[in-house]
């Protein structure tokens, strides 16, 4: 007993079949359009022939594409699946590092200037470029060195007041944003 024909088999051997036919086709008008001498009979046949020739080639080039994506088709089910990226544990602690870092300062800006959003994205924008050089130095400041002298570091060099730095664990948390549009100052309620 004889396995079912797999559909790729099966579109195979139905693409070979009709090859076969329309090139049966074709040989027979090719036959008559030979024996033919009348000459609105050779016409006729000949539009027959040229036309039984046409699906012929369109059968062998349908063919040929169906090989070609077929074979792209295994190629691509052949290659191995990319990698997924994975941080090295240097990176993943350098995150967290930089995480922490941006949370200390941010702190430390908005008790600096509370009522000033502008003044605390700009000590946040002059963190970040403190952060890309600390990234790419050679010793590896960013994880090495202590998170409360990164603080003080990047706090002075932002002009942040360093009795604010030294104490940033007893800070309030810094607002989600500093962006002035998303976060305007509240009015201070009237006293007088």
């Amino acid at each position: 007993m004889s396995e079912a024909p797999q559909p790729v088999d099966r579109i195979a051997a139905l693409l070979d079949r009709l090859i076969d036919l329309d090139m049966s086709a074709a040989e027979h008008v090719h036959a008559q359009l030979l024996a033919a001498t009348e000459p609105a009979e050779v016409a006729s046949l000949s539009r027959a022939y040229n036309r039984c020739s046409r699906g012929a080639r369109q059968s062998v080039m349908l063919r040929m594409r169906w090989e070609k994506a077929r074979a792209e088709a295994e190629a691509r089910a052949a290659r191995p699946a990319p990698k997924k990226y994975e941080p090295s544990p240097y990176d993943r602690m350098a995150d967290i590092r930089i995480a922490d870092l941006q949370d200390a300062v941010g702190r430390v800006a908005a008790a600096a200037h509370p009522d000033n959003p502008r003044r605390q994205r700009e000590a946040l924008d002059r963190l970040d470029y403190e952060i890309d050089i600390w990234n790419d130095d050679e010793d590896d400041a960013l994880i090495v060195e202590r998170l409360d002298d990164l603080v003080l570091q990047a706090c002075e060099r932002a002009g942040l007041p360093l009795d604010l730095a030294r104490r940033w664990e007893d800070l309030p948390p810094a607002p989600q944003t500093f962006d002035p549009a998303e976060n305007p100052p509240v009015p201070k309620a009237d006293t007088g």
